[in-house]
C-alpha cells in the first residue's frame, strides 16, 4: 500500500464497503473519511496502522474479521437493540 489514501482506499475497495460503511469500521465521521480519499487531509499514523492490522485480520481469520464489520445500516439513535 502505497500512500495514505491509497491504503484506505484499498482497504474499502477490497472489503467492498461504501464511504458510510468505511467510516463506521474505521470509527471516524464520513467527513474525515472524504477527506483522507481527496487527499484534503492525511490519516494519523494510528489510523494507518489500525489499517494495517484490520488487513491482516480480514487475510488470517474471516470468521474473527466479519465479527469487526459493522451492520449495513447502523441501528436508529434510541433504539436498543435485543440481547
Amino acid at each position: 500500500m502505497s500512500d495514505e489514501k491509497n491504503t484506505v482506499l484499498e482497504l474499502m475497495t477490497q472489503l467492498g464497503f461504501d464511504e458510510h460503511k468505511m467510516a463506521r469500521y474505521l470509527a471516524v465521521p464520513v467527513s474525515t473519511l472524504r477527506k483522507w480519499v481527496r487527499n484534503d487531509r492525511k490519516p494519523s499514523a494510528s489510523v494507518l496502522r489500525l489499517v494495517e492490522v484490520l488487513d491482516t485480520v480480514r487475510v488470517l481469520s474471516s470468521s474473527l474479521h466479519s465479527c469487526l464489520v459493522p451492520p449495513d445500516k447502523p441501528p436508529a439513535k434510541g433504539k436498543q437493540s435485543k440481547a
